[in-house]
């Protein structure tokens, strides 16, 4: 063997002896552990924090030097792979070790402001084992604070959390962000012959949240007005379908349109509900961002009330569709070409059926399966009513996928009537700060 392929072979034996020793010796280079004893005795410890798509679990330094190792070599030394935890954007991430567990009662942790307002946590990763580690990550969080506070709780016997311990860490992308700057209301937004004004945007600090009635800190509820005109005159036939909420620093939250399966307003709190007062769509919801910034852009989707008069050139309509039995299916063969897309009521199936071809799990109501091509982001598709032979509307309830809409249909109907139409949307934003009314 030529002295030349010695060292190299004494330099690769060197290499991978160094790199053993600090996979198992080194154990991060993270900041220093925080850990807290739960009221169970077990004990729970801040390990690292990050900011990105890739979170990897920690010891930081030791899975840095795990992921230089082939992959073919880590499994004959059978070293573990680093955990990893992806997220579609850039989120906060906290990886905590839960040692010594003798319950299920696992700790909750969320950020709070300086007000003491719980932030909305991203979610948390399953746990598993007497030793586990397992992250929670926020998509949205005070960026510009220099530190962040985290409250830790862990549920009790009846299952009502109680808060027991609050760290404080490093804000690990504090910098310099953009400002923007509020517009005075009212603010109005013209779109062909239709206004929308926003004449209203109030926040007001509540304890006893639907959803939150265990938490002993107040929670932002938002309430905003918009006054509708369609020619100067008030038109009562649109509502709001969906926000995406911003700031300048980055955060951004997205909430869905009302859900139509929700009959009580009070148990579904974080979705917006809205309402008709006094010829304004008045709409209120658990406001998902931070209190700390001079404006926030709301972006807003409204559509067309399922009782308001669609253009004809929007709507397809099924007359006497045979209610199907329990196990049965309806099969419909109709169709029609709206906004240049051909949409296809298929079949009404019964409660514990299921149409060949569309495999979904949610059994105890009546389904419309439809075929609808992708629409572009300026027209959307709706079930508008579902009508008995007796007058009575069907009532909504969750979907069965992405194209299976579910419904209540009432006792003893016999037929039913449909309604679907693919319409424009109108979306309109707004630059706000929100006024803060003096807490209940």
């Amino acid at each position: 063997m030529s002295r030349r392929r010695k060292r190299f072979w004494w330099g690769a034996g060197a290499l991978t002896l160094g790199l053993g020793l600090a996979l198992w010796i080194v154990p991060s280079w993270s900041r220093s552990p925080r850990r807290v004893v739960l009221p169970d005795g077990s004990t729970l410890t801040l390990k690292s924090v990050s900011f990105g798509t890739n979170h990897y679990a920690p010891p930081a330094f030791r899975n840095f030097l795990l992921r230089q190792v082939p992959s073919g070599l880590a499994a004959k030394l059978r070293l573990d792979r680093p955990q990893l935890l992806v997220t579609p954007t850039p989120h906060l991430t906290t990886w905590w070790e839960w040692r010594n567990r003798v319950t299920d009662r696992e700790p909750l942790i969320f950020m709070v402001d300086d007000a003491g307002a719980l932030g909305p946590a991203g979610g948390i990763l399953p746990v598993s084992g007497d030793r586990a580690m397992y992250a929670v990550i926020w998509k949205s969080f005070p960026r510009r604070a220099e530190t962040l506070r985290l409250r830790v709780y862990q549920t009790s016997a009846t299952r009502d959390p109680k808060p027991f311990a609050e760290l404080r860490l490093g804000n690990p992308i504090r910098r310099s962000f953009a400002q923007w700057s509020p517009e005075p209301l009212p603010n109005s937004r013209r779109l062909d012959d239709l206004e929308f004004s926003l004449v209203g945007f109030q926040i007001e600090m509540t304890r006893g949240l639907p959803g939150f009635d265990w938490c002993e800190s107040p929670q932002p509820w938002v309430t905003l007005a918009f006054h509708i005109t369609c020619g100067g005159r008030v038109d009562q036939s649109w509502r709001t379908d969906g926000f995406v909420l911003s700031d300048a620093t980055g955060n951004e939250v997205g909430l869905p349109g009302e859900p139509p399966w929700v009959a009580d307003p009070q148990t579904e709190s974080w979705f917006p509900r809205g309402e008709a007062v006094g010829g304004k769509w008045v709409v209120s919801f658990l406001w998902p961002l931070w209190l700390d910034e001079p404006a926030y852009r709301l972006r807003v989707e409204f559509v067309r009330q399922p009782d308001a008069p669609f253009p004809p050139e929007d709507v397809l309509e099924v007359k006497a569709v045979p209610v199907p039995a329990a196990d049965g299916i309806s099969m419909i063969n109709v169709g029609t070409n709206l906004h240049g897309f051909e949409v296809k009521p298929l079949a009404l199936v019964g409660e514990h059926a299921t149409l060949p071809g569309r495999e979904h799990d949610v059994f105890g109501q009546t389904t419309l399966e439809m075929e609808v091509p992708p629409l572009p982001d300026g027209l959307r598709f709706d079930v508008v009513q579902v009508t008995d032979d007796q007058g009575q509307r069907a009532v909504p309830m969750a979907g069965a996928g992405s194209q299976s809409y579910g419904f209540r249909i009432p006792e003893g109907a016999r037929m039913v009537d449909l309604k679907v139409a693919v319409s424009n949307r109108r979306v309109v934003e707004f630059l706000v700060k929100p006024t803060l009314r003096t807490a209940k």
